[in-house]
């Protein structure tokens, strides 16, 4: 053996001893004060989680340890893991603090879109139904619901709870083409194309000069050929006298075959007829679908529903949509008569005279 060469082997084994334990001292050493750095769980939220955050927003997060409730800390805090896309601790805070805390719009609603975000439509669903259950009157919450239910293959579902998100919209005239249309086609995806003609037609109704274009035509054309649908026009004319000195236009409107005096009024959007009408003639109304509108009164929750008839005169439609609200008219008014009637006919108005002709 070669001098020197034993020496060389003898010193080998101790350095890499040396350096190994080195090295895993370093590792050990760093992996401390990293779990150092890392905050403890915040209610829901890993510390690693929070770490990602900035520090203002950590902070933030760490106070609802003391203030789990407090709803302006939970916003912020939720809003800074959606901007990290961490959708799992959006999640879990979310169910979290609705455990500790109730309901609360802002929460769900995160939880919903990080569910929506990571294609999970099956809890997604579940989650609107809380928010349905626990804000009635919000449009949103039946949009959301509607996309969840589409997305798991349930069209009548998402029909359903798209119709009840619109009509909880109080000028029906701010409602696009594009969300009219997107209504109808749930309604044909369900196997209701004589329905999708009658949306296209109520959307029609509410601004017939400027929403009777070509295209509107169109697509009513093929859902009426689809399912050979009657004729939803306004039928009919009529040609009827009013007391030009009173303060408005009362005349006789027959609602699912009973007569009734009602105040015409063409700049409503909705047909209104008092509860006590609605339940004679046989509306079916619930008061958990409705939509807050302003009247002469002030803001008032009204009931949605369809009268199967309305005629004014000779001038009649089927299948109109109307609100229902508990307060009297006064002076022996049952109702008020709006466009989601008056639109579907050429209305003239002169000096106590009031006519409905066919649209052209």
């Amino acid at each position: 053996m070669r001098p020197g060469y034993p020496a060389t082997n003898r010193w080998a084994k101790p350095v890499f001893l040396i350096v190994f334990l080195a090295v895993l001292a370093g590792g050990y050493y760093g992996y401390t004060q990293y779990r150092k750095a890392v905050p403890g769980e915040v209610v829901a939220i890993p510390g690693e989680a929070l770490l990602r955050l900035e520090p203002t927003l950590r902070t933030t997060a760490q106070r609802l340890n003391t203030d789990p409730c407090n709803r302006t800390l939970a916003f912020q805090v939720t809003g800074g893991l959606m901007q990290n896309y961490d959708y799992a601790s959006v999640i879990r805070l979310g169910q979290s603090l609705r455990a500790k805390c109730g309901p609360n719009q802002d929460l769900l609603a995160s939880i919903y879109k990080a569910q929506a975000l990571t294609n999970d439509y099956v809890n997604g669903e579940k989650t609107a139904d809380e928010m349905v259950a626990d804000y009635p009157a919000a449009p949103s919450v039946y949009a959301w619901r509607s996309m969840a239910r589409e997305k798991n293959g349930n069209m009548a579902g998402a029909y359903a709870d798209m119709r009840t998100e619109l009509s909880l919209i109080p000028d029906q005239r701010t409602i696009p083409l594009r969300t009219a249309a997107e209504l109808a086609g749930l309604a044909d995806a369900s196997g209701n194309p004589c329905e999708a003609v009658t949306i296209m037609r109520d959307y029609v109704a509410y601004d017939a000069f400027n929403r009777q274009t070509q295209q509107v035509t169109t697509m009513t054309s093929e859902w009426q050929k689809k399912g050979a649908c009657p004729p939803l026009a306004g039928a009919g004319t009529a040609a009827l006298h009013f007391d030009p000195r009173a303060s408005g236009i009362i005349l006789p409107v027959e609602i699912n075959g009973i007569t009734v005096k009602m105040l015409i009024d063409t700049g409503a959007t909705r047909t209104v007829l008092t509860e006590d009408l609605a339940n004679r003639a046989g509306i079916a109304h619930s008061s958990q679908q409705g939509a807050i509108v302003t009247t002469a009164n002030g803001q008032i929750w009204v009931a949605t529903g369809r009268a199967k008839t309305i005629a004014l005169g000779g001038a009649r439609l089927s299948d109109v949509p109307i609100y229902v609200q508990k307060l009297a008219f006064g002076n022996g008014i049952e109702g008020l008569l709006g466009l989601s009637f008056l639109g579907n006919f050429q209305v003239r108005i002169g000096s106590g005279t009031l006519e409905l002709g066919q649209m052209k």
